[in-house]
């Protein structure tokens, strides 16, 4: 049967052709009928066969379209559609070599558990995106059809989405507006649902709120997609029925009702949509492909409700950019236009023939071929996510050197923040392609390890990345709080020959940790009794709800900090004591020189990281990121040394009592109470501290001023 046949026989030119001159086949599961249907409007423009297959074996009718392309081709190309294999790897290349013949009864013992390549024959799958590209993190669908990440939270990520099964695509959404949020990305199941996870300030996880969420989580209400795409803080999900459901963010009306209502927490019918294959989601937009090759188009720059884009036609795939937006045409050429008008204004990128697919970012992008080539180009070429070897902007696409066999790519955004008024990049561009055995090639920035070589080192040509190996299933995490344990154990491991203190830290709050699904981003409770020289404070739990990195590692500077005796005490009160007295022309608040602290000793392990209370502080005087004399009072401190700082200012106990009253950190008690010989009286140090029974200020409450 000829896919246009599937169609209603829509596509007239198909008419009087040979379609089995081309050698092009094209494959669908029998089990899932509307994988056929999806397939069939790309089958029907390139005139190929559509054969409608059994998973287990090669059956008759299979075969007799095989042996009639075979016939007259030396070669049969073949094209597998609707998320996985038509037939089994085995059991085509036995008939294809002549070695086997086909059987409706031939048994399959090939070990689909752990297979090597993915099921595709010859030339790239199309409209299946396996791969997901994103700010600073890379994803994909191995070739049995689990997920695994690499780059930015990369651990996590490998944990978290290594409960994920049965999965034949996937997408990757950004942050770019908020970096410190985590990356939004959706994974479609075979059976037509889907999980989420990340961030879901938008309601974009389809869960009825705005809670982030770690581990997958089933979208609700969605049972029958085929297709789908995850953009900024919004996602948009394909029915079998050709329909359309978006939900998340709709501030530019991306979600298809013209932007009356802000949010969307569960998927909701685009009215008035129907007969879609194929879904792209930019910025501010989105966009339908239909089976006849039509284009619909919603969101900024367009307005109201979907609108029919004229112009284009015979469009087989679309990838909205941010600032340009391209569509691949039935002959395998490939129109563009800038991203903030509608497509009015087109233009054919030159040189590109033969393109099957396209995927669009900030300024660059790149084509898939046929054959399984790809080519880039881009204005914004600064981490070399073009891949030609350059940093230079390339304004014609270029043919990729040493990259063959390519069935999907995808390119990555980078993301930015604003520091003391002016951006700065977080996370740096890249592209990555997933190659037909399951292996994946990436090239740019680099600066999570996206690229995925075991390096952060930006890379200006293809590269091959190291897939990250498969979560035992005895080590795949349960709920959220199982995640959290795993995650940090390995990342503790990996730094404490370097951070000792964060082990210290870690063993203690280990067994006292908790995960909420909200509330600030974390936090210590910490409490403080005892008496006289017995006066000692306790970090009694942690409580977790952003699962970041930076977040684990400045609460952990918490429990070091608050937890007498983790520390070395003299050294770690003064440490202390300094941050209590520094900046005082700010005013700070009690609490904040202890954030500041805190901030300080996690830039030292992450250098990188944004620092929340440097950077969000109202005073002039306190810098963006810690002074030189700063880290340095936390490295002392960390070493056992007490800080030159202290040394030269507090040299008796008028004046350590004259420092500790700026902030009265009972932590900072705790750990100085014994200096200068100790205190002359202690009947005022107590579980709960009254400032009325103080010493007076101004006065030398320790042995060394004679009692």
């Amino acid at each position: 049967m000829k896919a246009a046949d599937l169609v209603d026989d829509r596509y007239s030119d198909t008419a009087g052709k040979d379609c089995f001159a081309t050698g092009t086949i094209g494959l669908a599961r029998a089990r899932v009928p509307f994988d056929s249907f999806s397939a069939a409007p790309l089958l029907g423009r390139l005139c190929a066969p559509l054969v409608l297959a059994d998973p287990k074996s090669v059956p008759a009718d299979t075969a007799a379209y095989l042996d009639r392309a075979r016939a007259a081709n030396d070669t049969v190309e073949l094209h597998v559609f609707g998320g996985d294999a038509a037939v089994s790897q085995k059991a085509l290349d036995a008939y294809l070599s002549g070695d086997g013949a086909a059987s409706e009864d031939e048994s399959d013992d090939t070990d689909d558990d752990a297979p090597s390549s993915y099921p595709a024959i010859k030339g790239p799958r199309s409209n299946d995106h396996l791969l997901a590209a994103s700010a600073g993190r890379t994803c994909m669908v191995r070739p049995d059809r689990t997920v695994t990440c690499w780059g930015r939270n990369g651990l996590r990520e490998q944990l978290s989405t290594s409960s994920l099964t049965d999965i034949v695509a996937i997408s990757s959404g950004e942050e770019l507006g908020n970096p410190d949020r985590h990356l939004p990305a959706c994974a479609l199941h075979a059976d037509g649902t889907v999980s989420c996870w990340g961030s879901g300030y938008w309601g974009q996880l389809g869960q009825g709120d705005t809670v982030n969420h770690y581990m997958p989580v089933k979208v609700q209400g969605l049972t029958d997609a085929v297709s789908l795409a995850v953009g900024q803080e919004s996602v948009c999900a394909v029915h079998r029925d050709g329909g359309v459901s978006c939900w998340g963010d709709n501030a530019t009306g991306e979600l298809g009702d013209g932007g009356d209502v802000p949010h969307f927490y569960f998927p909701r019918r685009v009215p008035g949509v129907t007969d879609v294959v194929a879904i792209s989601i930019g910025l501010n937009a989105t966009c339908a492909v239909h089976s006849g090759g039509q284009l619909t188009c919603w969101g900024h720059p367009f307005r109201g409700p979907p609108q029919r884009v004229e112009g284009l036609k015979g469009v087989t795939a679309i990838s909205i950019g941010r600032n340009q937006s391209c569509a691949v045409v039935t002959d395998g050429e490939v129109t563009c236009w800038n991203t903030y008008f509608t497509p009015r204004t087109l233009r054919k990128m030159p040189g590109l023939r033969d393109v099957v697919d396209v995927a669009m970012a900030d300024g660059n992008g790149c084509a898939l071929h046929r054959d399984g080539g790809v080519s880039c180009w881009g204005l914004d070429n600064r981490w070399g996510q073009v891949g030609d070897g350059t940093t230079a902007p390339r304004t014609t696409p270029k043919r990729l050197a040493g990259i063959s066999d390519v069935i999907d790519l995808s390119v990555g955004r980078y993301s930015t923040r604003f520091s003391d008024g002016s951006p700065k990049t977080v996370a740096t561009a890249h592209t990555c392609a997933l190659h037909r055995d399951g292996r994946v090639s990436c090239w740019g920035g680099n600066n999570f390890g996206q690229v995925g070589d075991g390096t952060t080192t930006d890379r200006l040509s293809p590269t091959r990345a190291k897939t990250p190996k498969l979560i035992p299933a005895g080590e795949v995490p349960r709920n959220n709080r199982d995640l959290l344990l795993a995650w940090v154990d390995q990342e503790v491991a990996d730094r404490e020959a370097k951070f000792g203190w964060l082990r210290a830290a870690w063993d203690h709050s280990r067994d006292r940790v908790w995960v909420s699904p909200s509330g600030a981003a974390g936090s210590v409770l910490i409490s403080c009794e005892g008496s006289g020289d017995d006066y000692r404070c306790y970090a009694e739990s942690m409580i977790i709800s952003d699962m970041s990195l930076r977040v684990i590692v400045h609460e952990l500077a918490h429990v070091y900090d608050s937890q007498t005796g983790l520390a070395p005490r003299k050294a770690w009160g003064a440490a202390q004591l300094y941050f209590a007295t520094a900046y005082s022309e700010c005013g700070l608040d009690t609490y904040l020189p202890f954030e500041i602290l805190a901030d300080t000793l996690t830039h030292v392990v992450l250098p990188e990281a944004r620092l929340h209370y440097y950077e969000t502080s109202v005073c002039d005087a306190l810098p963006d990121l810690p002074s030189d004399e700063a880290e340095e009072v936390i490295r002392d401190a960390l070493a056992g040394r007490v800080n030159d700082w202290y040394a030269k200012n507090i040299t008796d106990g008028r004046k350590l009592w004259s420092a500790w009253l700026q902030r009265q950190s009972p932590e900072a008690l705790a750990n100085l109470a014994g200096e200068f010989g100790g205190f002359c009286d202690t009947d005022w140090i107590m579980t709960n501290l009254d400032p009325d029974l103080y010493p007076a200020a101004g006065t030398n409450p320790f042995k060394d001023g004679g009692c």
